[in-house]
């Protein structure tokens, strides 16, 4: 793979750290979403990285943190490829991870959100019907590089 170019951007952040001193109850969220695209020949991703933590009675976000991946790059072999660009979205989401816990101050384990790393790779034993990380990965390149027909 040749990357062109790759840059993370902090679109979102706001922490209300006043907020765990005067509650205890909370909800919190975390989710990821991709998104491939080909565009003149090169392949671009887009890859979210968000976090919120909010009030249960009032809905109000104390926590509310999203951060993007732009990527572009010509994919050369896509099952070798994957493995790379699964390692440029654990960076992201172990360093969104260390953000928060540095700015959440000793509040961080209160927000119960999952580790966020690729190295627990779903076993295809234990659940045969759930792809792995890399598999799900070759997918949505191979998905993305498919000519379009109507």
């Amino acid at each position: 793979m040749k990357v062109l170019s790759k840059h993370t951007t902090l679109l979102q952040y706001s922490i209300d750290v006043d907020y765990f001193k005067s509650h205890s109850k909370l909800k919190s969220l975390q989710h990821t979403s991709s998104h491939w695209t080909l565009r003149d020949g090169y392949n671009y991703l887009q890859y979210d990285v968000t976090f919120q933590a909010k009030d249960p009675t009032t809905g109000d976000y104390f926590v509310n943190f999203h951060n993007r991946l732009n990527l572009q790059c010509v994919i050369d072999v896509v099952d070798d490829d994957a493995k790379e660009i699964i390692k440029y979205k654990e960076i992201v989401n172990v360093s969104s991870q260390l953000f928060l816990m540095n700015n959440t101050q000793d509040f961080y384990d209160l927000l119960d959100f999952r580790e966020m790393n690729f190295k627990d790779i779903i076993n295809p034993h234990e659940n045969p019907s759930r792809e792995n990380s890399i598999e799900r990965e070759i997918n949505q390149i191979k998905r993305s590089m498919a000519p379009l027909t109507f």
